[in-house]
């Protein structure tokens, strides 16, 4: 970590200037020093300037300017005195400041040159230096209290990139986009709020929804069975484990002619396409911008393969009425490239296989539409394991989850509502909600036993913003987009993070 560079730094170097040296008849190129400080008027103009500060002093970045003095080396300069300006080369790869790479100490400044380049433009910048430049001049940013990391950039491929995409704005301003972006963020897994928000129990600041991830087992093979368990108390849809359970057994594909089509699965999922393949074969797959999985349609099934080539099979014969006018196709079948794979075989609701091609098989077993209990035959042997039970109160909610060591992992509901889950251990999580939110149920208080995670939620819909309150007493606020996205975030001691 780095010293952060900020106007009022020095910065020293040497130039290479044409100078009047007798007796010769032409100007001499002679080394001058170079002594400058970090000075950019641009930075102090209202609503276009720099907006972050280091302790007070204006942030430099990549394009910053500054003010030099020349020394005369003993020698007139020739034909014309050197420029008095400089700029910041570089910046931090990782840390950007108003649009720009920020700099840190003993990152090279172009100074000018008898001879060299053109500085490069820069985003937000007034136009490039009009003389010939050389990174021979250093920045000596004065130490403060804040430091920055990564590899020195000049951001020449975010300013190629501006104009290679420009065609991507139509895009991002479409009316499906929108609502991808705003389904993708909506479902957000909770760990990305819990660890880089809340750092709190898992409560979805953003929408208010109480959001629990469980594993209750893994089959290590080829194609690993992760067998997890994840709730939303905004996810009314009956799932196999109850109202807002989703499982590898509820995988799906949800097909909305207006929002497109969702892949759901508790350990890839979601997945968003803008649209049905309009061709059969993976020549015409449709593309999931986020995470680069592929959407194509071969007759009987569509399929979805990830990044990590992993590839999902949805029968057209498991096509089912879904909510809200959706269409559903029920995941049959995962495979890999090197042949190995696992089957789906659903009977009648009775039950549902996951057949392995190293010969192993799990059967789910389910009761009145609701998964009773996982067991795992190998055969041959005729051996069973039991990996899992699950019971259900009388309005169909999970309320209890007991594993192969019969420990109990306890829930209860208010409406189908999560309002308390206990683990093996005792130690139990309460939510109190906002039931009459025009937006459905937010919670806005969370606590555990002896006062653990005691969090309170407030939620300002006119203002874009969130209010939690810690154990302490201490308020942290969050800002959101008009989209409902996390933009920055006030903790209790006035320091801000820009997401």
């Amino acid at each position: 970590m780095m010293p952060a560079a900020k106007h009022g730094d020095p910065q020293l170097g040497v130039d290479i200037h044409l100078c009047t040296v007798p007796p010769s008849p032409a100007p001499v190129p002679l080394p001058t020093p170079h002594i400058s400080v970090v000075f950019d008027p641009f930075d102090y103009v209202p609503i276009i300037g720099a907006t972050v500060t280091v302790c007070g002093m204006k942030c430099a970045t990549a394009g910053t300017g500054g003010i030099a003095v020349h020394i005369p080396p003993g020698f007139p300069f020739a034909p014309k005195f050197p420029d008095w300006d400089d700029e910041l080369f570089m910046g931090s790869s990782t840390v950007i400041a108003d649009s720009n790479p920020f700099s840190y100490i003993a990152l090279p400044v172009l100074s000018c040159q008898v001879a060299g380049m053109m500085a490069p433009p820069r985003p937000k910048k007034k136009g490039p230096m009009k003389m010939m430049v050389l990174p021979l001049t250093f920045n000596l940013a004065i130490p403060t209290g804040v430091f920055l990391g990564g590899a020195p950039t000049i951001s020449l491929m975010g300013m190629a990139f501006k104009g290679a995409f420009a065609g991507l704005g139509k895009l991002a301003k479409s009316g499906l986009f929108k609502r991808i972006r705003q389904k993708l963020f909506k479902n957000v897994k909770p760990g990305f709020l819990k660890c880089k928000v809340l750092r709190a129990e898992p409560v979805n600041i953003l929408t208010g929804e109480v959001a629990v991830e469980q594993e209750d087992f893994t089959l290590p093979g080829r194609i690993p069975i992760e067998w997890v368990r994840s709730y939303s108390s905004g996810n009314q849809r009956p799932g196999l484990c109850g109202v807002g359970w989703e499982t590898p057994a509820d995988a799906r594909l949800e097909i909305d002619p207006a929002d497109g089509v969702t892949l759901q699965h508790p350990t890839i999922g979601p997945l968003f396409f803008a649209r049905l393949p309009v061709a059969h074969g993976a020549e015409a797959a449709e593309l999931e911008l986020m995470d680069g999985a592929r959407l194509s349609d071969h007759d009987s099934e569509y399929r979805v393969r990830t990044k990590d080539d992993r590839v999902y099979h949805f029968p057209k014969v498991l096509v089912s009425e879904g909510v809200n006018g959706k269409r559903e196709i029920a995941l049959g079948r995962v495979s890999d490239l090197c042949g190995n794979w696992l089957e789906f075989e659903r009977h009648a609701g009775q039950r549902v296989d996951i057949q392995e091609s190293a010969g192993r098989r799990i059967v789910v077993a389910l009761d009145n539409g609701r998964i009773s209990e996982l067991s795992l035959y190998v055969e041959g042997n005729h051996a069973r394991h039991v990996f899992v039970r699950y019971e259900y109160d009388a309005a169909g909610d999970l309320a209890s989850v007991t594993d192969a060591l019969g420990n109990p992992y306890r829930f209860a509901y208010d409406d189908h509502h999560l309002v308390r889950h206990t683990d093996r251990n005792g130690l139990a999580f309460y939510y109190e909600y906002e039931k009459a939110s025009s937006d459905g149920w937010r919670v806005v208080h969370s606590w555990g036993d002896g006062n653990l995670y005691n969090y309170h939620f407030e939620y300002i819909d006119t203002l874009n913003e969130r209010r939690i309150t810690d154990p302490h007493g201490q308020v942290s606020l969050v800002k959101l987009d008009d989209n409902g996205l996390p933009i920055s975030e006030i903790d209790p001691l006035g320091g801000m993070t820009i997401y």
